[in-house]
């Protein structure tokens, strides 16, 4: 994926209405709501996000309690180190899951990889810095 304004707009929309978005090179480092920036300014815009390395553990088990607990037929606990993922224990489709945990994540300000894009090009194309 090309570094381009129109596909960081499409990148921004996946953070649509959270505090993330930082203008630096106009000393904007208070963080507005994506929704707010003007397409005119995007070139300026970065989102603040953090590290999915440094995730909390509330975090997690939110994204893991609302999007897979249910959808399994038995009560299987994230502590352990395997889940059986054949097709006569889930309800719901995999990819399903994978995607309401992917969009989980991204409520909560992580950075995750975007259309092919590391989370290090992301960084590289300057339209995201992590938390230190």
């Amino acid at each position: 994926m090309e570094n381009t304004l129109e596909n960081k707009a499409k990148f921004f929309a996946q953070y649509w209405g959270q505090y993330l978005v930082i203008m630096p090179k106009i000393s904007m480092n208070i963080p507005i709501h994506v929704h707010h920036v003007n397409l005119s300014h995007i070139q300026e815009c970065v989102l603040q996000l953090k590290n999915l390395s440094s995730i909390t553990d509330e975090d997690a088990l939110e994204c893991y309690n609302i999007h897979f607990k249910g959808y399994l037929d038995k009560d299987i606990r994230p502590s352990e180190s395997r889940i059986n993922f054949s097709k006569n224990h889930i309800i719901k489709p995999i990819e399903v899951c994978i995607l309401e945990v992917t969009d989980c994540l991204r409520s909560k300000g992580y950075a995750l990889p975007y259309m092919g894009l590391s989370v290090d090009q992301l960084v590289e194309y300057g339209w995201i810095k992590l938390d230190a």
